[in-house]
C-alpha cells in the first residue's frame, strides 16, 4: 500500500469536509485533470456521501470524461473501498485495468 497517497487521500477528505462545514467551496484540481483530482473527487464521494466505488467513479467520469488514474491510485481506491465496506467488497473488473479508456466511450 503506498501510503503516502492513502494519506493525502485522508488529509484532502478532511479539508474538503471541513471547507464545506464553515459553508466554504472547494475546487479540487490538478495539472491536467486526470488523475490526481479525479481519485481525490472520487474518494471524497465515497467517504462523504457514502457511495460505493463503482457509482463514485462513475459520477466523476460522467463529467469529466478523460478522467484515468494511475494505476497506485487505482489501487489506492481500492483498498480505500474495502477499508469502507470491508474486504468482501464487490470491485467491478474494470477497476483492475492499467487504463479505463478501453472500457468507455469518447
Amino acid at each position: 500500500m503506498n501510503w503516502l497517497i492513502q494519506t493525502k487521500i485522508i488529509i484532502g477528505i478532511q479539508f474538503i469536509t471541513q471547507a464545506i462545514s464553515e459553508n466554504g467551496k472547494v475546487l479540487i484540481h490538478c495539472v491536467a485533470g486526470i488523475n490526481r483530482s479525479p481519485t481525490m473527487t472520487v474518494a471524497y464521494l465515497m467517504k462523504e456521501k457514502n457511495m460505493e466505488l463503482k457509482i463514485a467513479f462513475e459520477h466523476v467520469r460522467e463529467r469529466r470524461r478523460i478522467v484515468d488514474p494511475l494505476p497506485d491510485n487505482i489501487t489506492q481506491l481500492i483498498s480505500f473501498e474495502k477499508k469502507l465496506r470491508g474486504d468482501d467488497c464487490e470491485i467491478p473488473e474494470y477497476f483492475t485495468k492499467s487504463s479505463f479508456a478501453e472500457w468507455w466511450e469518447f
